[in-house]
């Protein structure tokens, strides 16, 4: 398309190229309009309002869970009344979100992973009496016994 307005326009002469200007500037707004159109709605398909059990059914989770990600504006959701519902294309489009942000994080943690790929803190070894040749376990100060400081 814009092959053979470039064509048009280099053959054109000096006196043509107003008329042509004239209908790209038409095409123009004939492109911002069509953009300034609302999207249509959603089909008739795509509005189905799900139950929390469906939802559960849907995304095998437990039913506490699937209230838990409501509670916490996790979860894309309608009140209707007392009753949650969620709207079907919402709720799998939230999934296919949840499978790029799970798919990123594990990926960023596997090449940024401080640890190795190690998750969680690495305890250090318990320290071992050596002065008396004993090699068992220090024992515990008597803070951690929950014994008065300076008793002991």
């Amino acid at each position: 398309m814009l092959g053979e307005l470039s064509k048009q326009i280099e053959q054109a002469s000096r006196a043509e190229l107003p008329a042509l200007i004239g209908e790209l500037e038409e095409a123009k707004a004939l492109a911002w309009s069509r953009l300034a159109i609302p999207a249509p709605a959603p089909s008739a398909g795509d509005d189905t309002l799900l139950n929390v059990e469906q939802v559960h059914e849907l995304l095998k989770v437990p039913v506490s869970y699937v209230y838990d990600l409501a509670r916490t504006h996790r979860l894309p959701k309608v009140k209707v009344g007392k009753y949650l519902r969620f709207p079907r294309a919402e709720v799998l489009a939230w999934v296919r979100q949840q499978a790029i942000e799970t798919t990123v994080d594990a990926s960023l943690s596997t090449v940024y992973s401080p640890a190795g790929g190690r998750k969680g803190v690495q305890k250090p070894a318990a320290r071992v009496r050596t002065h008396s040749g004993d090699t068992r376990p220090a024992a515990r100060s008597a803070l951690e016994h929950g014994g008065a400081v300076g008793a002991g």
